[in-house]
């Protein structure tokens, strides 16, 4: 059940588009984005295998994420889980292929699960 419930939840962030310029605070009140523009983070062009991005990661606030990787892509909060999406950032260390996407799932504000597609 819980898996069925990751992919809902992807289906549906994928078809949210997430607006930069509109202030955004999930829940927790953790600000994901404001309508500054940049003070958020500079741009991060590393990349970053799975598990050195898990490890990274894990068992992190929303708030830690937002330090080390700025702001995500993408949002869909959903109370006690929210989902953050980041384009580009990770890469699968045998083949050497970019992910599409890496999923961070919070769940009451931590990291609880970290995905690629």
């Amino acid at each position: 059940m819980r898996i069925a419930a990751l992919i809902t939840i992807l289906v549906v962030s994928l078809l949210a588009p997430y607006s930069a310029n509109a202030a955004q605070r999930n829940k927790q009140g953790v600000v994901i984005a404001g309508n500054d523009g940049n003070t958020h983070r500079a741009k991060d062009t590393r990349h970053y295998s799975h598990n050195d991005f898990r490890a990274l990661v894990a068992d992190k606030t929303q708030k830690e994420v937002l330090k080390l990787l700025g702001r995500p892509d993408n949002v869909q909060d959903y109370g006690q889980i929210v989902m953050w999406t980041y384009t580009g950032k990770t890469f699968d260390a045998v083949t050497k292929n970019v992910d599409t996407m890496a999923i961070i799932m919070f769940e009451n504000g931590v990291v609880s699960n970290v995905s690629f597609m």
